[in-house]
Order: structure tokens, then C-alpha cells, then sequence
């Protein structure tokens, strides 16, 4: 262990590693997830347009879209790290908690005037915008990538990832958490008050 050369080469290992991991995976992952929101954003849209007495002014729609392109926008910065120090950060303060309950009243309030079929569109394109960016945030966390990939090759060969996957979005804290990884996106650069004019 005391030859130079082996210590040369296990410092050589992980300052490539390091380095792998910070720039081609990172990228190669946000390309990726900026393609899916792409696609995925898309797709919704289409589906939008097929829907009966579907209208994309109507403001749960526009809201929907304009979350799609914020995160779109910010993918740079959406890491498991900034992800949970603003969310922290966002939930010390009371004056923002009011601000998320609010908008999050006033989308429910437009949605009570879709059918049930528009409502189930939009809960459901939420949830896969909240399950791209989770997988994200995973693939790129430099300690939870390895084991995320193991899990997901674990959860796959018992065919039950999909349905702990909804579980992860799904519950009341962790609807709570997704509304203020929303907020950080959408709030610098929107006004969501002219949504609801």
C-alpha cells in the first residue's frame, strides 16, 4: 500500500471518477430530463387537445404548462441538495407557507370546473412531472446514484417499482414537499396572479 505508484493510481482512480461524475453524468442526465419533460409536456398537451370541452386558457392548464417550462428552464439547478436546503429553508417561513396554500386553493378552485376525466389528467401529468424530477435528483446525487441504480434493478425484477413510485408522490407530507420544490421553480419568474384573471 506504501508503493507511490499504487497511490498515484487510487488518487488518479478517484479524481477521475470525481470528475465523470460531475460533468458527463451530469449532463448527459440533464439532457435527458429536460428531453423527457420535453416529450412528456408534449404528450399532455396532446392529450388536452383530444379531451371534450378541454381549453388551454383555462388557468389549471396554463399552470400546469408553466410549471413544465420553469422546470424546464432550471434543470441546472435541480439538485437533491438545493431540493432539500430551500424546501427547509421555504418551510421556516410562514408568509410562504400561506403563499403555497393559497395558490394550491385557487388551482383546486379552476379545476372544480373541469370534468372528472380533465381532473384526472392534470393530478396524473403532475405526478409525472414530480417523478422525472425525483428520478433526477437521484440519478445525479452523487451518494444516492449507485444505490438508486441497484434499488431500480431490484425493484424492476419484482416488477414493483411503478407502484412504489406512486407511494413516493403521492403521500400528504410528500405532496406538501412538491409543492414547495414547485414554488422554487415558478415563483422568481411568473406572476401567477394574472393565471387567475
Amino acid at each position: 500500500m506504501n508503493d507511490p505508484a499504487q497511490i498515484f493510481f487510487i488518487w488518479l482512480t478517484i479524481i477521475f471518477l470525481w470528475w465523470f461524475f460531475h460533468w458527463p453524468h451530469q449532463s448527459f442526465w440533464k439532457d435527458l430530463t429536460r428531453q423527457r419533460l420535453f416529450e412528456t409536456r408534449d404528450k399532455i398537451f396532446l392529450q388536452v387537445a383530444n379531451t371534450d370541452g378541454a381549453e388551454f386558457n383555462q388557468p389549471a392548464y396554463r399552470f400546469l404548462r408553466m410549471r413544465f417550462n420553469a422546470v424546464i428552464r432550471n434543470i441546472d439547478t435541480l439538485s437533491l441538495t438545493n431540493f432539500l436546503f430551500l424546501s427547509y429553508g421555504l418551510n421556516q417561513s410562514r408568509e410562504v407557507k400561506k403563499h403555497i396554500n393559497n395558490e394550491r386553493k385557487k388551482i383546486m378552485e379552476t379545476m372544480s370546473e373541469l370534468s372528472f376525466e380533465q381532473k384526472k389528467l392534470l393530478l396524473e401529468s403532475e405526478d409525472k412531472l414530480h417523478l422525472i424530477m425525483l428520478e433526477h435528483m437521484l440519478r445525479t446525487s452523487i451518494l444516492l446514484a449507485p444505490l438508486f441504480w441497484f434499488f431500480l434493478n431490484f425493484m424492476y425484477c419484482f416488477k414493483k417499482f411503478h407502484a412504489l413510485k406512486r407511494k413516493l408522490i403521492q403521500t400528504k407530507k410528500i405532496k406538501r414537499l412538491w409543492a414547495r420544490a414547485d414554488y422554487m421553480f415558478y415563483n422568481d419568474a411568473h406572476d401567477l396572479d394574472s393565471l387567475f384573471e
